[in-house]
């Protein structure tokens, strides 16, 4: 030892020893060895926990301490061993009376004991072989549970002394002594790490051998390894512990050598139900006074009560991880083991979503921890799907199961079977599977979406009802097949009945008494000449224009021919009844009265014009009726036939229109249809 730390006898031996004769060195403990009453402590530390309310625990500590007090003198040369050999025996018990307050008691007794008698030199009369110690009463508080704090906790524990030990034993202070530490801790997966600190307070300075005792501060730090982290232990019983203590002096001189023993010790506890095994050792790491050359600990507890050190509701002889509380997940919870994967998918459960189904790890949101089956949700399973991540039709398509088609114009036909892959099909209900568009369904020039008859091939016509509209009237005889009582039969307009849509057969009657027809078109080469037998007559004027009822008949005739010969137009002119432009207006009224019944008769917009009175006047009958009638274009007469294509309007030349004034569309007033036909009279009798 250094002789700075040692207890020494001065120069005035014999002076100290006649005194020490007469009055005997004051008592102190000297063994340095306060075991813990937790029966979870190690040889210094123990858990910032407490018991629950109720419970409680006993326990006893076998101690064997060699050499723990030397005296030499100033020299360094050994005088005594006052105390060689030491085997003391320290009863604890606790008991939880709040759920985070627990009290303890400590009694400390000597079995046996021997060192040199030195009642000569400090006239303490001989070393007794057996002694008690002084008692100990401990108040321990949790403060910060380590439930509550993520593994942290923090407590506070009170001890007192009395004075019941024997003085000279070296195991009682013979006063009051007091204590206060604050105990720390951390707990990790596979370590728990503790600390404590504190200070100790005498009823009064002691002065033993030249060295004076005083107030100190008590320190120690620990760390615990469970071995079962490490594979090492199945059951999960060991804890191993590494410490160091020590208490430096704070009065009267701080930090007095002699007065700050330091120690290092290693242990390791058993636990077995309700009662655990502890085994350890300690040395010195100086010379001060209580430090002993070695010291060996052997420590038995009994807690009879539910243990449950991780506090997961599962026993600790039941626990395969009585340290790691079970995570309660409603995985595995009886094992008391916790379960940071529960379906082992490498996702920690507090981030999967899924955590009892394993992540299928195809690099489609497997962060989320939850398995998928289909990526792309178009109803085939994956592990079936050629396209996993583009959603297919369940029938798949040329791609392979489970694969859209390749569609640029995103008309929902496959590019592969598109013949128009540039040009979205418009789905209309017509030929929709080819991709291509049919802006014409019916390919009569009229375009869908005005064609009234879209899957009926027709004519362009101005009434929007009918527009690409086969014509309503099957034998062109200008009674619409609905009011036509012979829709397949044209009318012959001869005179008789011809309001009824019926040819009336006279062809058994002599020729005199045969009905002669009200127009008759008689051809020459390009020319043709209307021949009335009938002519039509236009009654009104300016804005009242309009067809004599009686020779309706005959315009019906005229354009039965016009629905015949559908190549033809009828030039229409009217005569004006003066030079006047209110004159030219009349007669252009006119003849719009007569050109617009022939279109509504025909339903063609091309079947009749308005022209100048000078390109008609030489017409047959034109100078006696008021009017012309010209008939341009080509073709004989045949059976009406819908038109290929809308037919061409016919340009007039410029010199055939008569320069009075331009034809003008008719005023609303004009009439646009013929006079309606009057009701067909009743059937005919047989002759």
């Amino acid at each position: 030892m250094r002789p700075s730390q040692r207890l020494a006898l001065s120069a005035g031996v014999l002076v100290l020893s006649s005194v020490a004769a007469a009055d005997p060195q004051p008592s102190l403990d000297l063994r340095n060895f306060h075991p813990p009453a937790d029966p979870q402590g190690s040889l210094y530390l123990e858990p910032s926990s407490t018991p629950s309310a109720g419970d409680w625990n006993v326990g006893a500590w076998l101690s064997y301490t060699h050499r723990p007090v030397t005296l030499e003198d100033s020299s360094g040369t050994r005088v005594a061993i006052p105390l060689k050999n030491q085997l003391s025996l320290d009863y604890v018990a606790a008991l939880g009376i709040l759920d985070r307050l627990a009290v303890s008691l400590t009694l400390p007794t000597v079995l046996y004991q021997n060192g040199d008698d030195v009642s000569a030199e400090l006239g303490d009369g001989r070393l007794p072989q057996t002694a008690v110690g002084d008692a100990a009463f401990g108040l321990k508080a949790t403060l910060v549970p380590t439930s509550s704090m993520g593994g942290f906790g923090l407590a506070a524990l009170a001890r007192v002394t009395a004075p019941t030990g024997d003085s000279r034993s070296y195991v009682s202070d013979g006063e009051v002594t007091g204590e206060l530490r604050l105990l720390g801790e951390l707990r990790l997966i596979a370590l728990t790490v503790q600390g404590t600190a504190g200070a100790k307070i005498r009823g009064e300075q002691r002065t033993y051998v030249g060295e004076d005792f005083g107030h100190e501060l008590p320190w120690g730090v620990a760390i615990g390894l469970r071995p079962q982290a490490l594979g090492l232990d199945k059951h999960g019983r060991w804890t191993w512990t590494a410490e160091a203590r020590g208490q430096v002096a704070l009065s009267p001189k701080f930090g007095s050598g002699a007065g700050s023993p330091v120690l290092a010790g290693v242990s390791a506890r058993y636990g077995l139900g309700d009662v655990s095994l502890i085994a350890g050792a300690e040395l010195p790491l100086n010379g001060a006074v209580g430090s002993p050359q070695v010291r060996g600990v052997l420590g038995i507890s009994w807690a009879p009560r539910f243990y449950d050190q991780d506090g997961d509701g599962i026993a600790d002889d039941l626990d395969e991880c009585p340290e790691l509380a079970e995570d309660k997940d409603g995985f595995e919870d009886r094992d008391g083991c916790p379960d940071f994967d529960n379906d082992d998918d490498g996702v920690p459960d507090e981030e999967d979503k899924c955590p009892l189904e394993k992540e299928d790890e195809d690099e489609f949101q497997d962060d989320d921890g939850c398995p998928d089956p289909d990526n792309d949700a178009d109803g085939t399973p994956d592990a079936q799907d050629a396209c996993p991540n583009e959603a297919g039709p369940p029938e798949g398509s040329k791609r392979g199961p489970g694969c859209p088609a390749k569609d640029a114009d995103d008309d929902g036909v496959d590019d592969a079977a598109d013949k128009c892959p540039d040009q979205p099909e418009d789905k209309d209900g017509f030929q929709d599977d080819d991709g291509c568009p049919d802006p014409d369904n019916d390919g009569d020039g009229v375009l869908d979406e005005e064609d009234a008859c879209p899957l009926l091939k027709g004519e362009a016509r101005s009434d929007p009802k009918l527009n690409g509209c086969p014509s309503p009237d099957r034998d062109g005889d200008t009674f619409d097949d609905a009011s036509d009582k012979c829709p397949d039969a044209a009318e012959d307009f001869d005179g008789v009945d011809d309001d009824d849509g019926c040819p009336d057969d006279d062809a058994d009657k002599p020729a005199a008494q045969r009905a002669k027809p009200l127009l008759v078109v008689e051809e020459k080469g390009d020319q043709r000449t209307l021949r009335w037998r009938v002519a039509p007559k236009l009654t009104g004027k300016a804005d009242a224009v309009q067809i004599d009822p009686k020779t309706l008949p005959s315009v019906r005739a005229l354009a039965t021919e016009l629905n015949k010969n559908r190549a033809w137009v009828a030039l229409v002119g009217v005569k004006p009844a003066g030079g006047t432009q209110e004159a030219e207006q009349e007669a252009l009224n006119k003849s719009f009265a007569l050109v617009n019944t022939l279109r509504a008769l025909t339903h063609r917009d091309d079947a009749a014009e308005s022209i100048g009175w000078s390109a008609v006047k030489a017409q047959p009958g034109a100078a006696a009726q008021g009017y012309g009638i010209l008939i341009l274009g080509s073709g004989a007469p045949g059976a009406a036939k819908p038109a290929t294509a809308p037919a061409p309007r016919l340009a007039i030349p410029a010199k055939a229109v008569a320069p009075a004034a331009k034809p003008t569309a008719p005023k609303p007033t004009t009439p646009a249809a013929p006079p309606k036909a009057p009701p067909p009279p009743a059937p005919k009798k047989a002759p």
